[in-house]
C-alpha cells in the first residue's frame, strides 16, 4: 500500500450534460454526491497503481519517493472557474474551480512547498486540461514563495488526455463521437478567462483557449502530453467510422499544436489505443512506453535549467523528434494489456446510455447507471 491521506473537503454544485446543452442544474443533486463534494471519500486511497502518484518505484521510478498530493476534481468546471451565478432553487450557485486549485497550491506552500526543488503538475482528463491552462501561474506563484526563502524550484507539467476536439464548425460531431459544447457557456458565465493563455486570449481564440490544441503553443511551462487520437471518452460508439473520424479530427489538431510548443520546451507521447487515462507504462513506441518517453524528456528539461543556471525560459526540445506517435490506422484491440477490459467497461457504458434518457449528465452515467460511484471505478482501475 502507498495510501494518499485525505486533507481537506472541497464542495462544487455545477454540472453540465453531457453534451448538447450546457447550463447549471439545481446544486443539491451533485453537491451531495462524490462529483460535488470530497466530504465523502475514504480516509485513505491506494495509488500504488496509479502512475504518476505511486509510492512504488517500479510503477514510478522518477517520483515514488517524492511528496504526493492529489487534488481532486468535483468542481465540475475544469478548475478553472471563479463566478457567482444568479440565485437558483433559493441557493447561490458558486463556480470555484480555479480558487479550489489555487487555495490548494497556497496551503501546500505554507506545508513545505516554497523549499521544494522539484514540481511536476499533472493531471488527467479534466485535470490535462487545468494543469497546462493553470500552469504557468501556478510555477510563478511557486517559484516566487521559494525566491522569497532564497531556493529555485523546477517546474514542469504532465498532462495526460486533455485534447478535447473542436467541432463547432460542423452542425454537430460524426456519429458515435461526443462533442462538448458547454465550454463555450463555461467560458461566458464562469469568468474562466483568468485563468487561460493571455497570448491565446489576444490572438483572438476566446472560448477555444479552454481546448489545448489552441492552448498549448502559449503554455510558457514545459509540458509533456500523453494522449489517444481515439480517446474513449470522446466517443459512444467503437465502430471503425467512429474511430476514424475521431482520429482524422485529432490527430492532426494535436501534431499542430505539440509542433508549435517546441519551442517552449513542449513534448509528447500520441498513440492510437482505446483508452482514456490509465495505461501508465503500458503502452509501447518500441521498447519506449509512455513512462519512459515522459521520464526521458523530464530529465533533458531539467538538465536544460541546471545548465541555464535556473533560467525558466530556456526550454527547447530542437532535435529530439517529439511527440512520439503510432503510424496507421487505429484499432481497439490487443493494444495494451488493459485494453481489453477497457473495451468491456466502454460497451457496458454504451449499452446503459442506450436504455437511458440522453439528456441526463455524463457523471450520472458513470455513477448510477453501472451500479457504481466514479470512487469505485477508480479504485477497480478503470479509466473513464
Amino acid at each position: 500500500m502507498n495510501p494518499i491521506r485525505k486533507s481537506h473537503e472541497f464542495h462544487h454544485c455545477i454540472r453540465g450534460p453531457r453534451e448538447d446543452v450546457g447550463h447549471p442544474d439545481p446544486c443539491e443533486e451533485r453537491a451531495q454526491g462524490y462529483h460535488g463534494s470530497s466530504r465523502d471519500d475514504k480516509e485513505f486511497r491506494d495509488f500504488s497503481q496509479k502512475g504518476i502518484l505511486s509510492g512504488d518505484q517500479s510503477v514510478n521510478p522518477l517520483a515514488h519517493n517524492w511528496n504526493r498530493v492529489m487534488v481532486r476534481n468535483c468542481d465540475g468546471t475544469l478548475f478553472l472557474s471563479d463566478a457567482e451565478l444568479p440565485v437558483r432553487g433559493g441557493r447561490p450557485l458558486q463556480l470555484r474551480g480555479r480558487r479550489n486549485a489555487m487555495l490548494a497550491i497556497h496551503q501546500l506552500l505554507s506545508s513545505g512547498l516554497a523549499d521544494a526543488s522539484e514540481l511536476l503538475l499533472g493531471g488527467c482528463s479534466a485535470g490535462a486540461v487545468a494543469a497546462p491552462l493553470l500552469g504557468d501561474y501556478v510555477a510563478q506563484t511557486v517559484r516566487r514563495a521559494a525566491a522569497q526563502r532564497g531556493g529555485n524550484v523546477f517546474v514542469a507539467i504532465l498532462s495526460d488526455s486533455g485534447f478535447f476536439v473542436d467541432w463547432s464548425s460542423l452542425s454537430r460531431a460524426p456519429p458515435g463521437v461526443l462533442s462538448f459544447p458547454q465550454l463555450q457557456w463555461l467560458f461566458e458565465v464562469g469568468n474562466v478567462s483568468e485563468a487561460l493563455p493571455e497570448e491565446c486570449l489576444k490572438a483572438g481564440e476566446s472560448w477555444r483557449c479552454m481546448l489545448l490544441s489552441s492552448a498549448v503553443p502559449y503554455v510558457k511551462t514545459p509540458s509533456f502530453f500523453l494522449q489517444s487520437t481515439v480517446d474513449s471518452w470522446q466517443l459512444r460508439s467503437l465502430e471503425p467510422s467512429s474511430l476514424e473520424a475521431l482520429q482524422d479530427q485529432l490527430r492532426p489538431a494535436l501534431l499542430r499544436s505539440l509542433n508549435a510548443g517546441r519551442g517552449r520546451g513542449h513534448g509528447g507521447a500520441v498513440d492510437h489505443c482505446v483508452h482514456h487515462c490509465e495505461a501508465w507504462g503500458e503502452i509501447t513506441w518500441g521498447s519506449i512506453s509512455n513512462r519512459d518517453a515522459f521520464e526521458g524528456w523530464y530529465r533533458k528539461r531539467l538538465q536544460q535549467w541546471h545548465s541555464s543556471g535556473f533560467n525558466a525560459s530556456v526550454f527547447d526540445t530542437a532535435g529530439e523528434h517529439w511527440p512520439l506517435l503510432h503510424l496507421g490506422r487505429a484499432g481497439p484491440s490487443q493494444c495494451y494489456p488493459g485494453q481489453e477490459e477497457h473495451l468491456r467497461w466502454h460497451q457496458n457504458l454504451t449499452l446503459a446510455l442506450e436504455k437511458c434518457d440522453m439528456g441526463r449528465s455524463w457523471d450520472i452515467f458513470v455513477g448510477n447507471l453501472l451500479g457504481k460511484t466514479l470512487g469505485d471505478i477508480l479504485d477497480n482501475n478503470f479509466s473513464g
